[in-house]
């Protein structure tokens, strides 16, 4: 134990060391950089007037202003005028990540640009009241006015997790409760983007907070509110489970109202590291099981602690209603007392006549030539306290019914989840995804048949054997017919196969399709195989190879990737039909004309922001949410709708398509330039265009 606090301490100590007298570790040294894309896009606006101070720290201030356009006072927060130059970008970039987050716990942010002289600033709520540092103070606060709070502030994060962001500085005083119960999060300048499908991979760093104490650089947070992982900053480990951590702290200053870690720097990250804490109940009494909610919360250990705001919430809702929690050890004795206090006055009727008949019974024992109507009166008595027990064990019966419904209703998200993870190269949470939905609800065949199919696709065929005649043996044999039959007789087959290298990945993903053809379980084999980071050279011989195999109708296909310009041209093959291997492809550009597919699905994550798919058989064009694409031509194809197009596009061709309706313009704020043939739209159409939209008749 004494080595282990020891290489704490030098570890905390290491982070303190060298720094301008404490903190210079602290702080990355970038350089400088050039403004980028949001600075240019923005233009000076003067609406703003009647500038008064209200709030000033670290590297910005907060005025209230007059909004002569909305006629209304409003809050701006501006850079300070001797702000480092490069502290600009990262500015408007906490700006934008808290716009795209709607959601009414969470700050509202109005308008974003440049002042007369250039300098960044962006507008939000002007919101009146005490943060929650302010409201733990009160002493008239009860704890369950102070919970009401709390979970507002969970569904805020929760909120953001949902949209692929992590906080990654909560405490109470970015915790804003207006006068009517309003609860706003606000200061999400170190959000962390973790969910590319919705949001960029870039992270939101360096920007400023309204408080003076916390930290920027290398270790971004709040000393005595970040998790260890914060503090560490190993690539990859912030994530979920951080924000919890910090929500965990906070919920131990509203049970005790202490800080869960004080004293100078060096000893607050060390007790972090550490898990060195004193318990809340150590400082005044706390409720039991609410302290073990909070414990799990804090611990050190991110699998140790909730794994989702949402199971952190319902805990708390479990507590406050008399349900035992997560954090707690399930006893037969503690679920009843629960059950006792949630049924009070049916508890109490039951408890009084177990009573009367226990003294019934020592009279009649004692009196047994008493009168035959005693002994009715008795006996009544003892029906209806059988019949009231019986109400309480359907009750409790009732109660499971109902628990063991919500496993059914949430076992569909989690399968859905494992598809998406799998398709887009997450493959390493599949399984975790499936099996949560399996457990939820052994019933739920969709899963169990995911199940079956992801264990055959990386090549682990004993266990996908195993697992099928476990889940689709059990009563009657597995129907011969069926997809799954052929993937059990094709794992039987392979099950002792090598399949160390490339080539004999790409042997089985051929005999697959010989098997299966076309579908989930041939592309299945390719998904898990192209999950893999391999090395350029490598991915394009896959690609080709796997061209050939599932396009066995063509005898040439043309493939070319130019390296230095990152442009794919795969275009003049009419009779290609199926290019999913294309999924994580690093392109710039892509040449798509004159090729036969009917659906671009097989193109995911790929970061091209130029495609062709001029006269291809294209039917619906689609690719993920958070795609750059800028320039598309689709003309002379068979697409009849742009719904699904990236909302990030620029310059679009439908001219010689069969598209006839673009009342979801508005959807494309970017777009710039719009090419059409002439007659395809109707003047009326024409004249509600957007005026910034260029239209090209051809």
């Amino acid at each position: 134990m004494s080595d282990h606090r020891t290489e704490i301490r030098e570890a905390a100590k290491q982070v303190v060391e060298n720094t301008d007298d404490r903190l210079r570790l602290f702080f990355d040294d970038d350089g400088e950089e050039e403004q980028g894309p949001i600075f240019q896009e923005l233009k000076i606006s003067e609406k703003y007037e009647k500038f008064c101070e209200v709030a000033s720290g670290g590297m910005k201030t907060i005025y209230s202003v007059y909004d002569r356009h909305a006629d209304r006072t409003i809050a701006m927060a501006q850079l300070h005028k001797d702000s480092p130059y490069e502290q600009i970008e990262p500015f408007l970039r906490e700006a934008r990540l808290t716009a795209r987050l709607d959601h009414p716990n969470i700050i509202k942010i109005h308008d974003i640009g440049l002042d007369g002289v250039e300098q960044p600033y962006f507008t939000m709520d002007l919101k009146t009241g005490e943060n929650l540092c302010q409201i733990l103070k009160e002493e008239n606060r009860s704890l369950s006015d102070l919970l009401v709070i709390y979970l507002k502030v969970c569904d805020a994060v929760s909120y953001a997790h949902s949209r692929g962001v992590i906080h990654l500085d909560l405490k109470p005083s970015n915790i804003q409760i207006g006068a009517y119960g309003e609860v706003v999060v606000c200061d999400w300048g170190l959000g962390k983007i973790i969910d590319d499908e919705v949001f960029s991979d870039e992270e939101i760093s360096s920007s400023d907070l309204l408080n003076d104490k916390t930290l920027h650089g290398k270790i971004k947070g709040t000393p005595g509110y970040m998790a260890p992982e914060q503090i560490t900053d190993k690539v990859g480990d912030k994530n979920n489970t951080t924000d919890c951590y910090s929500l965990g702290v906070i919920l131990y200053k509203i049970l005790c109202g202490k800080n869960a870690f004080a004293g100078n720097l060096e000893s607050v990250l060390m007790t972090t590291l550490g898990g060195d804490f004193k318990p809340p109940s150590r400082h005044c009494k706390v409720p039991e099981r609410l302290e073990s909610v909070c414990l799990k919360a804090m611990s050190t250990k991110q699998e140790d602690r909730y794994q989702t705001v949402e199971d952190l919430q319902k805990d708390i809702v479990a507590w406050r209603d008399g349900y035992l929690t997560s954090a707690e050890d399930f006893t037969f004795y503690k679920a009843l007392m629960l059950l006792i206090k949630r049924n009070k006055m049916i508890s109490a009727t039951i408890l009084c006549a177990v009573i009367f008949i226990s003294l019934s019974t020592v009279l009649f024992i004692s009196r047994v030539n008493e009168a035959k109507n005693e002994a009715i009166e008795s006996k009544i008595v003892a029906e209806g306290s059988e019949k009231k027990a019986l109400e309480l064990a359907e009750k409790y019966r009732l109660e499971k019914e109902e628990s063991e419904r919500r496993g059914k209703t949430s076992s569909p998200k989690f399968h859905n989840q494992a598809i998406v993870s799998w398709r887009n190269n997450k493959i390493g949470k599949v399984e975790e995804l499936i099996n949560e939905a399996i457990d939820l609800d052994p019933e739920n065949r969709a899963a169990v048949e995911l199940k079956a199919r992801f264990l055959s696709s990386v090549y682990r065929y004993k266990d996908a054997i195993k697992f099928i005649e476990n889940n689709f043996y059990k009563n009657d044999r597995l129907n011969k017919k069926t997809a799954l039959s052929r993937l059990y007789n094709f794992a039987l087959q392979y099950q002792n196969s090598s399949t160390k290298t490339d080539d004999q990945k790409i042997e089985i993903i051929r005999e697959a399709f010989k098997v299966f053809g076309h579908g989930n379980f041939s592309d299945d084999y390719v998904y898990s195989l192209m999950s893999t980071d391999f090395e350029l050279d490598k991915q394009l011989k896959l690609c080709r190879q796997l061209l050939k195999i599932f396009n066995p109708q063509v005898n040439k296909i043309n493939f070319h990737f130019n390296e230095e310009t990152g442009h794919l041209n795969i275009s003049g093959n009419p009779k290609l039909t199926w290019i999913n291997c294309l999924n994580n492809f690093p392109v710039n550009s892509i040449d798509m004309s004159f090729i036969g597919i009917k659906h671009t699905n097989g193109i995911r994550n790929t970061p091209a922001l130029e495609v062709d798919a001029s006269h291809s058989a294209i039917q619906r064009f689609s690719l993920d949410y958070g795609s750059k694409l800028k320039k598309l031509n689709l003309s002379y194809s068979n697409v009849n709708n742009i719904e699904s197009l990236p909302r990030a596009l620029q310059k679009l061709d439908i001219s010689h398509t069969p598209v006839k309706e673009l009342n979801i313009l508005e959807r494309f704020g970017l777009m710039c330039e719009l090419t059409i043939h002439e007659g395809q739209f109707k003047i009326a159409q024409l004249a509600l265009f957007p005026e910034k939209i260029k239209v090209l008749i051809k």
